[in-house]
């Protein structure tokens, strides 16, 4: 999802091209490790502290 889902809402948004192919380096916002899992043979990429 690219926009918020409600007024105020800093965590929704924009992460499908900061975490894309970025796995064990750093989250831009937290600094947390970017963490690839395959779902449905699919690879997705996820920042476990900001998209919780």
């Amino acid at each position: 999802m690219e926009n918020p889902l409600y007024k105020g809402d800093d965590k929704t948004g924009g992460y499908q091209f900061y975490v894309y192919d970025r796995e064990g380096e750093e989250c831009f916002r937290c600094k947390t490790s970017i963490v690839k899992e395959e779902i449905s043979s699919r690879k997705t990429f996820f920042c476990p502290n900001c998209q919780q």
